[in-house]
């Protein structure tokens, strides 16, 4: 506090390294050595994965490596904020638009982008659903495996949870009432638009991994990233400098548990800016 007291005007915390420009985001971190990661997608919603083809990737010069689901640990490696049921990268099936089947490391940013648009996928595309009622219907596709959801009443519906609530009795208050309000409220899909782009690095550290990443919580992702690896606490270390703005869309990994698997697989620091048409891909909150 500034020794002024009340009514003087403290130093806000950081807040002259963001406006003279010394601030550090993650995106600004040192990566000389560093290789650039891009992630290949597909331009459909929900498709089968028939096979990947990365031979021509992989003959671009400069390509380190070329990820896919083949590569990671048998079962899938998953993870999540309240049930572990997101992928590493995507296995068998792609579920939402944009979610990656594969992902690129190389020495530049352009050879990885090049390198991501010669990855071939043979997939077929499947049926989707785009809204909630769709979702609810009998006959939609199931959004998650239901094998994922054991002993969940719902799992063979696209119905996570289901909250009924009400205090009194309102069944003869609804014959009794001199008003009787009902109502569907309904609330969009929203992206949160943090300026600050969202960006991961992660790299080997003795035994163990680190791993630099905008998010919101980062003992939680420590938590997260120890499991994956199947590593102790203490040797995965988490940098979590300014996220630059999050508002609630930094709150959980993403791309971290995949950058930290291509650290270990390739042996250096691998780096992953999202593009913006990527981060309103992957940084969203559901309609409902």
């Amino acid at each position: 506090m500034s020794e002024e007291g009340v009514g003087g005007s403290p130093a806000r915390v950081g807040g002259l390294g963001r406006v003279t420009g010394t601030q550090l985001y993650v995106a600004d971190m040192p990566h000389e050595d560093a290789l650039h990661v891009k992630l290949v997608a597909l331009d459909v919603a929900h498709a089968r994965i028939r096979g990947i083809d990365r031979a021509a990737a992989l003959a671009l010069p400069g390509v380190r490596m070329v990820m896919t689901a083949d590569d990671l640990p048998k079962p899938m490696p998953r993870f999540g904020p309240q049930r572990k049921d997101r992928p590493v990268l995507a296995v068998g099936e792609t579920k939402y638009h944009g979610e990656p089947i594969a992902a690129v490391a190389a020495e530049t940013l352009d050879a990885a982008e090049a390198a991501a648009r010669l990855v071939a996928v043979d997939y077929q595309e499947l049926s989707a659903v785009h809204t909630l009622a769709a979702a609810l219907a009998p006959d939609a596709p199931r959004v998650q495996d239901p094998s994922l959801r054991p002993g969940d009443p719902c799992a063979e519906t696209n119905v996570l949870h289901e909250h009924r609530y009400g205090w009194g009795d309102v069944d003869a208050a609804l014959t009794t009432a001199d008003v009787v309000v009902e109502g569907t409220y309904s609330f969009p899909m929203v992206t949160q638009f943090a300026i600050e782009p969202h960006a991961f690095m992660a790299a080997p550290d003795g035994d163990g991994i680190a791993v630099w990443s905008s998010i919101q919580h980062p003992y939680w992702l420590q938590r997260v990233i120890a499991d994956l690896l199947q590593l102790p606490l203490a040797r995965v270390r988490v940098f979590a400098p300014d996220p630059g703005g999050a508002f609630g869309g930094k709150q959980h990994a993403k791309y971290e548990p995949l950058l930290a698997f291509m650290a270990r697989a390739t042996g250096r620091q691998v780096r992953l800016v999202l593009t913006l048409e990527e981060t309103f891909q992957a940084v969203r909150r559901g309609a409902s």
